[in-house]
């Protein structure tokens, strides 16, 4: 059950209990009708407001990515760089990979040995 649902049911309950409220017929006329008009106008003006709030809050966490979606994009984003790196000539690969400083070597071999270990077991 959502807050906004509980809420929703609450605001049902207090618009029933002014919009029914237990006076005898002869009570009516000394009662200030437009208060309760605006107690309940009110309480319906918050509600929706809330439930507005809360349907935009729950779009635009819906948007946000999980840590499941970033972990995709970033490997699929790897998957792509590879794919576009296996469709390189190998003149114009061997080329680029001797203009690499040492560093970027040792790099390149570390995340070759992390590929190869999780996803080529």
């Amino acid at each position: 059950v959502s807050n906004v649902d509980i809420t929703l049911q609450i605001t049902n309950l207090i618009f029933l209990i002014f919009a029914t409220a237990f006076f005898k017929e002869s009570d009516l006329a000394k009662q200030n009708t437009t208060l309760h008009a605006w107690i309940m106008v009110c309480v319906i003006g918050l509600v929706l407001s809330y439930t507005i709030y809360s349907i935009f809050a729950w779009i635009h966490g819906s948007l946000k990515t999980t840590p499941l979606g970033k972990a995709a994009r970033i490997a699929f984003r790897a998957r792509d760089v590879m794919t576009h790196l296996a469709q390189m000539p190998e003149s114009q690969f061997m080329g680029l990979a001797s203009k690499m400083l040492e560093s970027d070597r040792e790099l390149l071999k570390s995340t070759t040995d992390m590929l190869v270990g999780v996803f080529l077991k």
